[in-house]
């Protein structure tokens, strides 16, 4: 899969924004913090329209506690190699990447 870069987009801002109430809203009991990082964060920045969102939480829990939710979202598992450390990316409708949601223990 091909992610050209892009000019910025106010709207990336708008898109994490909307992404952090609905995760707040299933997690709430378990994000400590949601943040929006990674290229599409930096305003007047060119990058790749991939909105990354960095979730902390505790406890951190099985994979299939996130998957639950997260699958009716459209979001997949990726697998990494980095212990600790899930890694979720949402597809819109046309199956195109849309975000990466990178979640890792609160300390």
């Amino acid at each position: 899969m091909n992610i050209g870069i892009e000019e910025y987009s106010e709207n990336w801002k708008k898109e994490f924004e909307n992404e952090r109430e609905i995760l707040f809203e299933a997690f709430r009991d378990d994000a400590k913090a949601i943040e929006h990082i990674g290229s599409t964060s930096i305003p007047g920045q060119s990058a790749k329209p991939v909105i990354d969102i960095f979730m902390a939480v505790s406890p951190v829990r099985e994979v299939s506690f996130y998957d639950r939710f997260l699958h009716v979202k459209n979001y997949r598992q990726t697998p990494t190699d980095i212990p600790g450390r899930y890694l979720f990316s949402n597809y819109s409708n046309e199956n195109i990447r849309t975000h990466n949601l990178h979640i890792l223990q609160w300390i």
